[in-house]
């Protein structure tokens, strides 16, 4: 089962700051240490849609994966934002800890860099398909794929049906539901579809039994 697309965008990788020169220059917008926190608003522009998959139940994601590890978020190395003169959008680079590995080549205490489809627009919190950003202190089960090749970046299957919490809860709703993160705290997978939510649910429970003793 696909979602059709219903807005045109572009997910584009932010790159490293390049070299300093000699010469002392100001801090262009994207040079500037950026961080979230639960004060951050989120974005009344809503959430945009995507074309992905919607799995029907864990075996499909498992199958889809090259990676499934229990992480924790050590911090976002790059905060996405958006580019208004190219309409672009840039996802978030988020460093992991492998916590256990059950599937793939990581092992425990490995670093990895993870896209997250979230980013900054004027300083507020925008995601693709109403995805919820990794929080410190929780322990996450993710599908990963890509992350072997020479830019070391995996990618989170399916968005948000792609990452579990034994603790968050999910729920019918829109990221503009809620005023800042710090509402959204509690929750791990929100959708506007009681069907997907419910979904969700069923795929998380097969999840906890499989993949976290």
């Amino acid at each position: 089962m696909k979602k059709l697309v219903t807005t045109i965008f572009f997910l584009t990788f932010l790159l490293l700051a390049g070299c300093s020169t000699q010469s002392e220059k100001a801090a262009t917008p994207s040079e500037k240490e950026v961080k979230v926190s639960k004060e951050t608003k989120i974005s009344k522009n809503g959430s945009i849609d995507a074309d992905y998959n919607i799995p029907e139940n864990s075996k499909e994601l498992e199958n889809k994966s090259e990676d499934i590890v229990k992480v924790k978020l050590v911090k976002n190395k790059k905060i996405g934002d958006y580019d208004k003169e190219k309409m672009e959008y840039s996802s978030t680079i988020s460093e992991v800890e492998v916590l256990e590995t059950y599937k793939g080549t990581f092992k425990k205490g490995d670093k990895i860099d993870v896209s997250e489809p979230w980013y900054l627009n004027e300083g507020a919190y925008e995601s693709i398909e109403n995805y919820i950003a990794l929080e410190q202190e929780q322990e996450y089960t993710l599908f990963l794929r890509g992350g072997h090749d020479s830019e070391k970046l995996s990618s989170i299957i399916s968005m948000g049906y792609g990452k579990f919490n034994e603790d968050l809860k999910e729920t019918d709703a829109t990221l503009t539901d809620f005023d800042n993160l710090g509402e959204v705290e509690a929750y791990n997978f929100i959708s506007e579809e009681q069907e997907e939510v419910t979904n969700y649910t069923e795929i998380k429970e097969d999840v906890l039994k499989e993949f976290n003793d």
